[in-house]
This record gives C-alpha cells, structure tokens and sequence, in this order.
C-alpha cells in the first residue's frame, strides 16, 4: 500500500495509473497488494493528479465497479479513467 513518499513522488502528475484490483471491504491480506477504492482517491486528490487511469482490474473489482468508482470519487474530484486492454491515454486537456 502506497505511503507518504509515493503522494509525494507522483505530486501533479499529469496522469496518474493506479490498479483497481480489489473492491473496499477486502481483507488484510489484500490490502497489503492492492489499495482500496477510498485509498486510491485519496493518494490521488492528496497528489493533486490532474486525471486518474484505473487500471489491472480484476474480477472482484469489477463486480460492483459503480460502487469501487464511487468510493474513489468520494476522494479525488478529478477526471477518473477505466483503462481498457491495448488502450492509449492522455491526461484531460493534455496533447
């Protein structure tokens, strides 16, 4: 799980990727691979990333994705992007 040196390394990233691998109310086990939904919003607003790309998502995940989305918006305010297999991004405004 990301600490105080990985906000400051990603700090007004244009583009920040994260994985969505595990759903909120996971175990212990998990969470020591992967951060939450909430996490993840807040590593993103407290970097002030200008988009966030979710990605390596997986079936847990993705069984109430509405809801993992919802928890990471509670957080971060900016633009939020599923990543798609053999997708290519830019950060919103970003050329």
């Amino acid at each position: 799980m990301p600490g105080p040196a990985f906000v400051d390394f990603a700090r007004q990233a244009d583009l920040l990727i994260m994985h969505m691998a595990i759903p909120q109310d996971v175990g212990e086990a998990a969470r020591r691979l992967h951060a939450p939904p909430d996490q993840i919003g807040r590593i993103a607003a407290a970097a002030e990333a200008k988009t966030l790309l979710l990605s390596h998502f997986m079936a847990r995940s993705l069984r109430n994705l509405d809801e993992n989305l919802s928890r990471v918006r509670r957080h971060y305010e900016g633009p939020v992007v599923a990543a798609r297999d053999l997708g290519c991004y830019l950060p919103v405004g970003g050329g």
